[in-house]
């Protein structure tokens, strides 16, 4: 944890292998980076939860180049930790990241709400209806 040039706390957040002690390959890359950061997110969120704070925290691209193993364990804690805090999660993804089964389909979650399935298929796809 540190103070950037702006004043702003940062942290710093680094795997190790618990037997050596140096910092993984794991901990060097952005993959666990992210869900670390969306961890941190969520952790201010739920502490916050039962005071007059946000009750939703939104996440783009939070399942990008995550192993689907990793986005299925993420999805289900997210969906935990959602119905016991109360609070709304909201996340995009394009098709390829959504999680998928062995087969190769996309798994689906009845439980999940979409405001909006973009695609390139006509107006009704779009952002606000408008090319841009």
């Amino acid at each position: 944890m540190g103070v950037n040039t702006a004043g702003n706390v940062y942290f710093e957040a680094n795997i190790q292998d618990p037997h050596k002690l140096e910092i993984t390959e794991q901990g060097k890359g952005t993959t666990y980076k992210k869900i670390l950061c969306a961890a941190f997110d969520l952790a201010i969120i739920i502490n916050y939860s039962k005071k007059s704070y946000f009750r939703f925290v939104y996440h783009d691209g939070v399942f990008e180049g995550l192993d689907n193993r990793m986005k299925a364990r993420f999805y289900d804690c997210i969906k935990r930790l959602t119905i016991e805090n109360n609070i709304q999660y909201i996340f995009t993804a394009i098709q390829d990241d959504l999680i998928r089964d062995k087969s190769g389909k996309i798994v689906d979650h009845p439980e999940l709400h979409f405001a909006l399935k973009l695609n390139d298929e006509g107006p009704e796809g779009k952002l606000f209806l408008m090319d841009y």
